[in-house]
């Protein structure tokens, strides 16, 4: 009966040499780039949404700020793709914003997902604030308090939406 703890510890070493590469394995290099593939989940949904979301970290936008934008368009609505990092400044923690608004006609949706620290995590996932807004319907007051409260304490509030953000490629 005693042999079966260390056969119990050998299996589990081979078993865990064999496990595949974490994520901070797997992505090496900077935290954006044009071409990188992210997937954008909110913890709770609607009707009007069906994640998991996918978006293309799109050409670097002129500027201090390193944003990255990527535009399609079809024939009656236009899909846009932002990226943008914050490095830490004063109370605020280093930040990484990803987010999509998509615009059919008079109607426009965006979604934000907002992660402190990512350089701590390197490859994620990521756990962030979340806000969605519809057209002038923007309950940004709310939104702007609660990312204004996380980019300097690092936490999310108990009422806080949250999000889940997760590189692909």
């Amino acid at each position: 009966m005693k042999g079966w703890i260390p056969a119990l510890i050998a299996v589990s070493a081979l078993i865990g040499s064999c496990a595949p590469a974490s994520q901070q394995d797997r992505f090496s290099g900077p935290l954006l780039e044009p071409g990188q593939i992210w997937e954008l989940t909110p913890a709770s949904t609607s009707q009007l949404t069906s994640p998991p979301f996918r978006l293309t970290v799109g050409e670097r936008t002129p500027g201090a700020a390193e944003g990255y934008t990527r535009s399609v368009k079809s024939v009656d609505s236009t899909l846009i793709h932002n990226f943008y990092r914050s490095p830490a400044e004063g109370n605020n923690h280093e930040a990484l914003i990803a987010g999509t608004v998509m615009m059919t006609g008079t109607s426009t949706v965006s979604m934000l997902c907002t992660v402190v620290d990512p350089s701590t995590r390197p490859g994620g996932p990521y756990i962030g604030l979340y806000a969605m807004q519809f057209s002038s319907n923007l309950d940004s007051e709310t939104v702007a308090e609660q990312q204004r409260m996380y980019l300097e304490t690092g936490r999310l509030s108990a009422e806080a939406r949250t999000c889940q953000l997760r590189r692909l490629k």
